[in-house]
């Protein structure tokens, strides 16, 4: 089942790109590694190793469990106890991954494929979690996407997906431009991203 995804995955311009952006952004570090594995780890799998990992991974200590309800507090963990108080396992060990170098100057990844649209990631190194400047960064990521979309896809024309993102991990963090666009509108839907109605509040990320 997994090889099948990967299979549709690798003729996805949007997946195919997002794998280049994380390799030249985390070298050979996790992030890097999607989460579905590679048509080479994938058939190293064993049922006995997908159990032991579902052990170690839905474990009391790395569990967090939200719940919205209308009942009294006390059914409702009632319910909660009964439901998930006999799990067991020991809490996964923290991982730490170093922070991506920042680069001086462009890195460039290409991949041609024989696909009539284009995907572009552009994107850098930011701030982590921990920093006080956490909740502006989300803030200005959420201007920064709805610029994109406003600028690129409804007065232009020029994008089947366009937005941005941040991610977070504990002492560092990243942010992507992504855009779909058709092969013949590249280096204008490029020039957009970078333009300077929007470059503005990317800056901010930075």
């Amino acid at each position: 089942s997994v090889m099948g995804i990967l299979g549709m995955a690798s003729g996805s311009t949007n997946q195919v790109c997002r794998e280049l952006f994380n390799r030249a952004m985390f070298g050979s570090a996790p992030y890097s590694k999607p989460i579905t594995g590679s048509m080479a780890s994938v058939p190293q799998f064993t049922s006995e190793m997908l159990q032991a990992h579902r052990a170690k991974l839905y474990a009391p200590g790395n569990i967090i469990l939200t719940c919205v309800t209308g009942m009294p507090a006390d059914s409702a963990l009632a319910i909660i106890e009964k439901s998930f108080g006999a799990m067991t396992g020991a809490s996964a060990t923290p991982v730490t991954i170093a922070s991506p170098a920042t680069p001086t100057t462009v890195q460039a990844e290409h991949k041609a494929m024989q696909k009539e649209q284009v995907y572009i990631y552009l994107g850098n190194a930011i701030a982590g979690a921990a920093s006080p400047d956490f909740e502006a960064l989300m803030v200005a990521n959420s201007i920064l996407s709805s610029r994109l979309g406003g600028e690129l896809r409804e007065k232009q024309g020029l994008a089947y997906s366009v937005g941005s993102s941040v991610q977070f991990d504990r002492d560092f963090g990243w942010f992507t431009c992504k855009m779909g666009t058709g092969k013949a509108n590249y280096q204008k839907a490029r020039d957009g991203i970078l333009a300077d109605d929007v470059g503005e509040v990317r800056e901010l990320l930075l």
